[in-house]
């Protein structure tokens, strides 16, 4: 269309005489396929983003607003959440992580989701608690333990007063508090057997979201332990005691299914190839949530 000059907005003459229009569609799907188009064509996406450039912050910022809540609707979290963060729609980008869970922040460093935390309002922290956690959660797999843990304690000095957690916020803020013991395994399996015990007095368990700290966390930070001579069989067995747990205060975990993943990686450390590729084929056939 750039090239043929009879085609609104394709020359620089023909945007000025029609910028004050619009261009009318008869159906929302055509008016997302025209964006998409406009967007990937070098020559519209420089005039827009020209356009959009020249407006003030303040128009600028509403506009990644109304945009990421535009995505939200849509179920497109990643993009909303990306869009929150441009236009420092804080309150927003917490919404975004509640209803699109952790998968939303991985692409951000954890730089970008401390800024979440810090300008968010006592209010919005308390109202949106559980993308708080996870946010924590974040921060401890792509940072560190220690960095999470300053998090959560300004966190908590600067929600309201009168703020009284649920049962279900109460665990997740449990589970937090046992993944600060990394990679120290036996005290992470000590921290999930008290939050175990409150899970069952509480009937609550945690979003699927929540083994993630399991998998990535106390699974990655194992591999250094089985490198110590003698420590194989034991911390096998911790880490099997781990998924038993996750089993019960996780929801949509078989803990049944990942005690009998590390008996596999167990097999195969020992040599015994036939064996461990017996067990991780039953794993790996499992319909269940693994």
């Amino acid at each position: 269309l750039a090239g043929q000059e009879k085609f609104p907005f394709s020359t620089e003459a023909l945007r000025r005489e029609v910028k004050h229009s619009f261009w009318l569609l008869d159906r929302v799907d055509s008016a997302k396929a025209l964006a998409k188009k406009l967007k990937a064509h070098p020559v519209f996406r420089e005039y827009l983003q020209g356009k959009f450039k020249a407006e003030s912050w303040h128009w600028q910022k509403n506009a990644y607003m109304r945009a990421a809540k535009w995505e939200l609707h849509e179920k497109n979290y990643g993009y909303a959440l990306t869009l929150a963060l441009k236009g420092k729609a804080y309150p927003t980008a917490l919404c975004i992580i509640s209803e699109g869970g952790l998968s939303v922040l991985y692409k951000h460093s954890p730089q970008e989701l401390r800024q979440i935390l810090r300008n968010a309002t006592p209010v919005e922290r308390a109202r949106n608690f559980n993308a708080c956690t996870l946010i924590l959660l974040a921060i401890n797999l792509n940072a560190s333990p220690q960095d999470a843990r300053e998090e959560r304690d300004i966190l908590m000095i600067n929600l309201p007063a009168d703020w009284e957690p649920s049962s279900e916020e109460n665990a997740r803020f449990l589970f937090l508090e046992a993944l600060d013991s990394l990679p120290d395994s036996g005290m992470v399996e000590a921290d999930l057997r008290k939050l175990l015990s409150f899970c069952k007095e509480n009937e609550v368990k945690l979003p699927r979201d929540y083994f993630q700290g399991i998998f990535r966390g106390v699974v990655g930070q194992l591999g250094f332990y089985y490198r110590r001579s003698g420590t194989l069989l034991e911390n096998v067995h911790t880490l099997q005691s781990i998924y038993d747990i996750c089993g019960l205060i996780i929801k949509d975990c078989d803990g049944r299914l990942w005690h009998s993943s590390a008996e596999a990686e167990l097999n195969y450390m020992q040599g015994n190839i036939d064996t461990a590729d017996e067990i991780l084929l039953h794993f790996l056939k499992s319909v269940s949530y693994t």
